[in-house]
């Protein structure tokens, strides 16, 4: 009988190997994550065919001969055929012969998302115009496999269409349609419709054209263009263009601008048409379809080509530079793109290993997800060892294919382990079996994590240990035996945990080669590469090594020459090349062994040798050499066996650890790529947010410009008016005195007159009141200077400018902003003082800059202490605000001789140094939600800096108010 603890020594060494195999388990869940990816594969192709067979469109697929291989629900509806009596058959037996050879030639010369027109007959025999749009179909060669059509009913002249429709079927119909119900259906055109006689008198006018004119249609009904525009010009034209429709009965097309009742002026595209009615009557019918956003979008595309034209013309000179540096770094790319090429192709080779590795594993292997606990993987030996397919599984929890008790078990043991995160160890499980004896598995769980440390499977490894425990009576018969098996597997289960405990290469050989000599008790064991140069040399290294005291070493590399007998017949290397070991037990008196051979033994002193090769995944060759010097050392089978053993977890070993330095470079690669994106995303966000604030400040000047235009034309009038009005005046009032002079004594009607308007003090007043409508028009003529001024709309390029006028007129805008305000606090309202403007300019001569985007610098800075004096002024009182004032004070000098220093500073609360040092950062901002976006110093600083060269500084101090320091240079060299 053996003792207990040989028993529980056996034990022990079973759970060991287990435990490999939940390890290699664990490797083959990737294979997991494949198979579930297909069912969504298949799910999304069946989604993709739904839309097709409800589309509006025809969709129909011809292959190379034009024979169809498709056609949709809407093909059959508009072509008249039905899929069955469509498919496979020609172009020409669906189409006329003359059209069908016409979409052929047209399909094969056709550009993806052209379009042509096809008049046909359908088989019901009712005329039809389709729009065709051909599209060749491609396989991943790049060939042509078939051709794909579109078709859908032509939508080109809907009113045309409509009336021709309707003509016709007055001439045909027995019952001619009503005029009600032909303007309804002119009506539900989109564009604009009108109709005229022979005399260019509108007849009929649809509703979309008399809305966008602001017409009531029974107004104009019956006028000429001549009547109806005010534009003599553009009536005779349209006159013209009518006449010759008429005269030619041909279509004609023009581009025409029109202006409504409300101002607004559009561009249309014109069609006009001539039809003739029953009786032959001509009629000129016209459509119109409005093109004002299409021209505004084609001027914005021109003018956005030629800003790309300068920017491309001004960076091809730096990007000739780089080309060198670029070459170089594709290069340095191809190289390491060929290192992770050939790095894939090994992971592919190890991941059909593990799929081979869990179809060949001897012990059940069984994945739950975490979730429901539903069955996700079930291997063959887990068929084999529970009696239960993975069809019969996959899909179900234990409750629906245990008993209710049994299931219980069974999920309560998985929830454990879900909650605890720790493997669950049942060594011995009674599972009753079909024939009714029951079998013993050893079965233990585990939790599978995600990225996030959540559990997402459950894992667990079952293994039938009937055989095993039926074993176990046997073999304590022969104790002796058992024992001593036990202690070399022993032996090598600590030799595996030593060599696998570590990812270092150079630790895993110097450790199985140490354990390796020990074990054996012999004086020298290495471990060898072979690494082959070319087709007949090759080099033996041997790099690690562990000897008895006193015999050399034998560490370095050693070259063979392949064409030479001695290095061809070496057996480290044919027992390397050929992956078989090699064994000598006596140097002198083994029969298989080459005279080339034993002489290369005797030269290093060896008495007795063996190789055993390590088979690598990266197929690289090694293996681990033992060498005996002292004395002659037979080598047992037993030992071969066990040394085995210890090559393949070796080989495992070494797997591993090239697998992690792979994962470690793969990691790094990817850390320092996500780096990029996140920086590119940031670049990117601020550049959007940039171009929004601009193209706001862009509307905004010409809002502006547009304004000041607007209100500088009247008041001109008004201000031209004003000297001869005041002359005519008082040639009147000396005309009233000289009448006086001569009749004192006027009649008494005059002087009734005279009493009720109160003849002298009109005649007092009325020269103030022109000196007073004076002063008005020059303080309008002030503002539109100052509003051109600030948007200097036709100033894109450097210009040289008055920098204080620019200045002023950003005053002049904020003028409304500067003066008194009425303010409330603590429930008291009182009147805010003016924020005084103190200005000390310099002797500046003209400036080369954007003036535009200078005058924006400006508003921003300004509107900004403004912001600062308000915010500092709604807590003070009005004897404090009267004490000490709001005051903003603007310098400007010229330093350096060549730079101009623009100073704007505020008496206000100042920028605590924290703030101050993201002043320029795009998105901060201290201001409530609302009131400020961020990006308005941001801008600022790119516009000195970038734009202009310059720099733009803060200098500001809690309590100490706030001073902005712009300097720029006199004149600008072109970027």
């Amino acid at each position: 009988m053996l003792s207990e603890s040989l028993h529980q020594e056996l034990i022990d060494l079973r759970q060991r190997v287990a435990e490999q195999a939940l390890m290699l388990t664990q490797m083959g869940q990737q294979l997991l994550h494949f198979q579930q990816a297909e069912p969504p594969l298949e799910a999304s192709h069946q989604k993709l065919s739904v839309p097709l067979q409800q589309s509006s469109i025809a969709i129909i697929e011809w292959n190379t001969i034009f024979e169809v291989v498709d056609w949709n629900p809407t093909a059959e509806r508009l072509l008249g055929y039905s899929k069955q009596d469509a498919i496979g058959r020609h172009v020409t037996d669906l189409l006329p012969l003359e059209q069908s050879h016409r979409l052929m030639a047209t399909a094969r010369n056709q550009a993806p998302g052209d379009r042509t027109l096809h008049q046909t007959v359908t088989p019901d025999g009712k005329p039809a115009v389709y729009t065709w749009h051909n599209a060749p179909l491609m396989n991943g060669q790049q060939q042509v496999t078939g051709v794909l059509s579109l078709v859908h009913v032509s939508v080109d002249s809907p009113a045309t269409a409509v009336l021709t429709e309707a003509c016709d079927t007055t001439q045909h119909s027995t019952a001619p349609l009503s005029s009600d119900f032909l303007n309804a259906i002119i009506n539900t055109t989109t564009d604009p419709l009108f109709v005229k006689d022979q005399q260019h008198r509108y007849i009929l006018l649809n509703d979309v054209f008399c809305q966008f004119m602001g017409w009531h249609r029974p107004d104009v009904i019956g006028l000429t263009d001549h009547e109806v525009f005010p534009d003599s010009e553009q009536a005779e034209f349209f006159r013209e263009t009518d006449q010759i429709v008429l005269t030619t009965e041909c279509d004609r097309e023009d581009e025409e601008s029109l202006t409504n009742l409300h101002g607004q002026t559009h561009l249309f595209s014109t069609k006009k048409s001539c039809l003739r009615d029953a009786t032959g009557k001509k009629f000129m019918v016209g459509t119109m379809r409005d093109i004002t956003a299409l021209k505004a979008a084609e001027a914005a595309l021109k003018q956005s080509k030629e800003e790309l034209e300068i920017r491309v013309e001004a960076r091809t000179v730096e990007l000739q530079q780089t080309v060198v540096q670029l070459q170089q770094q594709v290069h340095e790319r191809q190289a390491a793109l060929h290192k992770r090429d050939q790095a894939e192709s090994k992971l592919q080779y190890i991941r059909k290993f593990l799929e081979s590795v869990l179809r060949t594993l001897p012990v059940a292997v069984i994945a739950k997800e975490a979730k429901d606990l539903r069955y996700v993987l079930w291997n063959p030996a887990a068929e084999a060892v529970l009696g239960a397919t993975a069809k019969e599984v996959m899909g179900k929890n234990a409750y629906d294919l245990l008993p209710l008790e049994q299931a219980e078990v069974v999920m309560a043991h998985d929830l454990q382990v879900l909650q605890t995160r720790d493997i669950l160890d049942l060594p011995e499980e009674l599972v009753p079996a079909d024939g009714g004896e029951a079998r013993i598995l050893h079965t233990k769980k585990t939790a599978v994590f995600d990225e996030d440390g959540n559990p997402q499977y459950l894992l667990a490894i079952t293994e039938d240990i009937t055989e095993r425990k039926q074993a176990e009576v046997a073999l304590q018969q022969n104790g002796a035996q058992l024992r001593a098996l036990a202690q070399r597997e022993e032996l090598l289960n600590r030799v595996a945990n030593q060599i696998r405990s570590s990812l270092d290469l150079d630790t895993i050989l110097q450790t199985t080669v140490h354990e390796v000599r020990n074990l054996l008790q012999i004086d020298r064991c290495s471990f060898c590469w072979y690494h082959p140069e070319s087709e007949q040399l090759a080099n033996l290294e041997f790099t690690h090594e562990s000897r008895s005291a006193g015999f050399p070493s034998f560490l370095g590399t050693y070259p063979q020459d392949l064409s030479k007998p001695a290095d061809r017949h070496n057996p480290i290397v044919e027992s390397l090349l050929s992956q078989t070991p090699y064994r000598v037990d006596d140097v002198e008196t083994d029969p298989h062994l080459k005279p080339e051979a034993r002489d290369i033994l005797r030269f290093y002193n060896y008495h007795s040798e063996l190789l055993l090769p390590v088979q690598i995944l990266s197929g690289r060759r090694g293996g681990i050499h033992c060498g005996h010097h002292s004395a002659i050392r037979p080598w047992s089978e037993s030992e071969i066996e066990l040394l085995q053993a210890v090559a393949s977890q070796l080989a495992i070993a070494i797997n591993q650890a090239e697998l992690y330095h792979q994962s470690v470079i793969a990691a790094n690669t990817a850390q320092q790529q996500t780096q990029q994106l996140e920086e590119a995303l940031q670049e990117l966000q601020e550049a959007q947010a940039q171009m929004v604030q601009s193209e706001k400040m862009s509307s905004l000047g010409q809002l502006v410009a547009g304004v000041a235009h607007e209100i500088n034309n009247p008041v001109n009038f008004i201000y031209g008016n004003l000297t001869y009005a005041n002359e005519y005046i008082q040639d009147l009032l000396q005309l009233i005195n000289l009448y006086q002079e001569q009749y004192p004594t006027p009649t008494k009607q005059i002087q009734t007159v005279a009493t009720a308007i109160d003849l002298q003090f009109v005649m007092t007043d009325l020269p103030k009141l022109l000196a007073s409508m004076k002063v008005g028009a020059d303080r309008i003529q002030q503002i539109v200077a100052s509003l051109r001024t600030f948007s200097r709309m036709d100033e894109a390029e450097f210009k040289a400018v008055n920098i204080h006028e620019g200045i002023d007129s950003t005053l002049m805008i904020l003028q409304s902003r500067l003066k008194a305000q009425q303010m409330r606090l603590k429930g008291c309202e009182y009147a805010r003082p003016a924020i005084e403007v103190v200005k000390a300019y310099g002797n500046l001569p003209l400036v080369e800059c954007y003036a535009g985007q200078l005058n924006q610098v400006f508003m921003n800075v300004l509107s900004n202490a403004i912001d600062a004096l308000d915010e500092r002024d709604s807590r003070r009182d009005a004897a404090t605000m009267e004490q000490n004032p709001s005051v903003i004070r603007i310098r400007t000098e010229v330093c350096d001789g060549d730079r101009v220093l623009i100073a704007i500073a505020d008496n206000g609360p100042g920028i605590p140094e924290a703030v101050r040092q993201k002043l320029f950062d795009p998105f901060f901002t201290t201001k409530p939600v609302g009131k400020g976006t961020g990006m308005g110093l941001s801008i600022s600083y790119q516009i000195i800096t970038e734009r202009h060269g310059g720099s733009l500084q803060c200098q500001s101090s809690t309590g100490e108010g706030t001073e902005f320091l712009i300097e720029i240079p006199l004149k600008q060299v072109p970027q």
